[in-house]
């Protein structure tokens, strides 16, 4: 009897199957609740550090320009890493390269300033990009027009920018024509926004290869090295060596130099997802590159790579997609050529930004909204 009675209560304390049953429905329901919402406050979490980062960047390089010299402006310039990755390092005007280039009378001599990282980098969470803002007439053939053919970038039309800082050939030691971005200046000593009106400078950014660094001048400027430790001591030893003729320090600083960067003053930004620009594209995102452009795929075997420019992971015409990825940027974000309210269609994910002309901040900007006919 007493077996009997302890079995009895056994049986009380246990679950059916049909009360397990309800169990499990009630906690997958909670889950499919709660994952999209914690799934939501991560995104919006990681958006909100994008932004911070941004503006901390552009924060520190205005702080380098107060603490300058007359004639030292600072800046932060736009870099962009294979991987997904998107960089705001604070620069210095480090000097004044008189550059000589060929041309088609000869030999063409121009004077670029030439900026070098004067602090450390502040890098936005991975598949957050920067975008800037070049209106008609800005892409030139040295600045982003050599890319134009691929990218599909329309001189004569204003566009969203990427920075091209790293899909070039790394081995080489004349790759600086495939690598542009944009950059936001400040005046020295009172850290004024400098418009965006001003000619494309040289921003040094040392390639990470010491390939084809064995001749002169490279085997004594080793930008690989020596630039690396400290960029600004490195470009200002170059433009004072007395023994270094013009022509050589064009080779080492020159906008041909895969050691630096050409960009150019902006005065507005885009800051966007990556994977949902591609998303809405119906493109795939390059896992090598991270970004919806082809990088090399490998860096010990680069010939093939040589005068690389970057190019959309899915094919069809430049032009069109460059076109549909501004559309997008400023709200069309279902990319059906109207500018709808967001529950007719579009709900605007890009956050544009504008600087204040005094104090360099980031100001949200309205978009001017296209209305089809």
């Amino acid at each position: 009897m007493m077996h009997t009675f302890q079995m009895r209560r056994a049986m009380r304390g246990a679950f059916t199957v049909t009360e397990l049953l309800v169990v499990i429905v009630l906690i997958s329901i909670l889950v499919l609740v709660a994952v999209p919402s914690f799934q939501s406050m991560v995104y919006s979490s990681e958006e909100a550090l994008a932004e911070s980062q941004l503006r901390g960047g552009i924060r520190a390089a205005r702080d380098v320009a107060v603490r300058s010299s007359a004639g030292n402006d600072g800046a932060a310039v736009i870099f962009f890493d294979r991987g997904g990755r998107t960089t705001v390092v604070p620069c210095v005007k480090a000097g004044e390269l008189i550059e000589t280039t060929p041309s088609a009378n000869g030999t063409r001599v121009s004077r670029r300033e030439v900026f070098a990282a004067a602090g450390p980098a502040v890098q936005l969470p991975k598949n957050f990009m920067l975008r800037a803002f070049l209106a008609p007439q800005t892409i030139t053939d040295e600045y982003y027009g050599f890319n134009s053919a691929s990218t599909g970038y329309q001189v004569n039309e204003s566009n969203w920018v990427f920075p091209e800082t790293d899909f070039f050939n790394v081995e080489s030691n004349a790759a600086g024509l495939d690598r542009n971005t944009f950059l936001v200046r400040f005046e020295a000593g009172t850290g004024a926004l400098v418009g965006a009106s001003t000619e494309p400078v040289l921003v040094f950014a040392p390639r990470r290869s010491s390939t084809e660094r064995g001749a002169a001048p490279f085997n004594t400027f080793r930008a690989d090295k020596d630039g690396v430790e400290d960029p600004v001591r490195f470009v200002r030893r170059v433009l004072n060596a007395p023994g270094l003729t013009t022509q050589q320090k064009t080779v080492l600083l020159g906008r041909d130099s895969s050691d630096v960067v050409m960009a150019r003053p902006v005065q507005q930004l885009a800051l966007y997802d990556e994977t949902r620009l591609a998303s809405a594209l119906r493109a795939r995102i390059d896992p090598d590159s991270g970004s919806i452009y082809v990088a090399p795929r490998q860096t010990g075997d680069v010939q093939q790579f040589g005068g690389y420019t970057p190019k959309y992971v899915d094919a069809q015409p430049s032009g069109i997609q460059i076109s549909r990825i501004n559309d997008w940027i400023e709200g069309d974000t279902d990319l059906d050529g109207q500018f709808e309210a967001g529950d007719q269609g579009d709900r605007p994910l890009a956050r544009l930004y504008t600087l204040d002309r005094y104090t360099g901040s980031l100001r949200p900007m309205p978009v001017q909204r296209k209305i089809a006919p």
